[in-house]
């Protein structure tokens, strides 16, 4: 498997568990009742594994972590809004392990993208 092709396998596996958090936040009452804000973050993770997935399907591994880098910046954002709200909800410890859980998810995902891919060797001159 090559370098990209890993990378992909990996942030489409890290978009998965958000995908599960996202379900998570959208039934979660405590979202919907004091903080509904966090609908937010679930759209966010709806948008950015949507544009990226479907680039996948259409266009490659490449297109897929080009696309996921660009749109990472949504995910930063809904991750701001989950940090503000953080010291509210830490009473909540399905919440706070949300929480926690976007950060990693997020961390590795930003690691993903930033990882370059391995120049290939030079040839050897000719003769």
């Amino acid at each position: 498997m090559s370098d990209i092709a890993s990378r992909a396998d990996r942030a489409s596996r890290l978009l998965a568990h958000a995908w599960v958090l996202r379900a998570f936040l959208r039934r979660c009452e405590e979202v919907e009742t004091q903080y509904p804000e966090l609908l937010q973050v679930a759209r966010a993770i709806f948008d950015v594994a949507r544009a990226a997935e479907s680039r996948r399907e259409a266009a490659g591994d490449a297109e897929f972590l080009r696309v996921l880098e660009k749109k990472l910046h949504r995910l930063k954002r809904a991750a701001e809004l989950f940090d503000q709200l953080a010291p509210e909800i830490s009473v909540h410890t399905n919440l706070a392990m949300a929480h926690l859980s976007f950060d990693t998810l997020l961390a590795d995902l930003e690691q993903i993208v930033r990882t370059e891919e391995p120049a290939p060797p030079e040839s050897p001159a000719g003769p």
